[in-house]
Formats: structure tokens, sequence, C-alpha cells
């Protein structure tokens, strides 16, 4: 059972004599290192991507011409870089013609 009060959670549980009693969460050196290491994790690599993501999910909003093109560019890029890991492929194909694909 779970009780908020003034800001803090405490957590009860029922002991075999009918009492309850509280308890209390560790906070122990490993676990502020964990905490922080979480934090740091947090800060540097899901902050960053998060904010990057709505920048594009913005810009999207805001003219879907631009994700199109960005797709297409995309698929094009793959599309050119699986050929010239094909030897074969590209060695019909020819340089110039990745290369103007490319461009």
């Amino acid at each position: 059972m779970a009780s908020k009060e003034a800001g803090k959670l405490e957590w009860r549980i029922s002991v075999d004599n009918g009492t309850t009693e509280r308890l209390v969460p560790k906070s122990g050196l490993i676990e502020k290192i964990f905490l922080w290491l979480k934090g740091l994790l947090m800060k540097v690599m899901v902050e960053p991507v998060a904010k990057f993501m709505r920048k594009a999910w913005k810009i999207g909003a805001d003219d879907p011409a631009k994700v199109v093109h960005c797709l297409k560019v995309g698929l094009a890029l793959s599309l050119v870089s699986i050929f010239y890991y094909m030897r074969p492929l590209y060695d019909g194909i020819g340089g110039n013609a990745m290369w103007a694909i490319m461009t």
C-alpha cells in the first residue's frame, strides 16, 4: 500500500502480527552512483535524440515536401550503395552512373 503525504511516497507492508511496517528505500553509495550514471546517460544520449526528433517532426509538419524529398534521396543512396557493394552490378552500370545518382 502506498500513501502520499507532503510530497513523499511511503510504502507500508502488513506483518504477520497484524501491524504494518514502513519500508525505507535504500540510498547507498552504489544506488547513488547508478542514479547519477542513469541521469548522465539520459542527458547525453536520450535528450539530444528527443530534441532532434521534435525538430524533425516540426519540419515535417511545416513542409511535407521536404520529408518526401529526404525519403527519395535516402532511397536513392541506399540503392546506389547496394549496387556499389555488389561488384558485378557496379561493373555493368559503371562508375559514372553511380556518381550521377549520388550527386
